[in-house]
């Protein structure tokens, strides 16, 4: 019975670890963007040439806080090829650009590919999806 208790604690402790560890080598890079330095977000499927931008208060809060909830585990060197991409732009107001582009399981932010958690990329693609086409 004793050494099921040591096997548990031991278990739960690695768990704890891995928890604690992975969280804290993660790259968040949109965690300190504030919604009142934005002016517009844009987005656009594939292709840049036809992006649907939006000025609304709310749309750019909601995208914001999707993009910070993004978890990128490092650079990638190479370029990735993919046939599924979803871009979102970020306009401040000097007209700025922060350029993003999703390909799951990767991002590319600003000229470099990033790989990502999968997960966190969800809240992302469904403010996409409700937005992209909305006048």
């Amino acid at each position: 019975m004793k050494n099921r208790r040591t096997i548990l604690r031991i278990i739960i402790a690695a768990i704890l670890l891995y928890i604690i560890a992975s969280n804290i080598f993660l790259i968040k890079p949109f965690k300190d963007l504030k919604p009142e330095d934005f002016s517009e977000v844009g987005m656009s499927e594939m292709v840049v040439s036809y992006v649907n931008f939006h000025s609304d208060e709310s749309i750019i809060k909601e995208t914001l806080n999707a993009l910070k909830k993004i978890r990128l585990t490092k650079a990638v060197p190479e370029p990735i090829i993919t046939n599924t991409v979803n871009f979102i732009l970020l306009k401040d107001h000097q007209g700025n650009q922060i350029n993003v582009m999703e390909a799951r399981p990767y991002l590319f932010i600003n000229g470099v590919w990033y790989q990502g958690d999968n997960g966190s990329f969800n809240s992302v693609y469904r403010v996409y999806e409700k937005y992209m086409h909305v006048k």
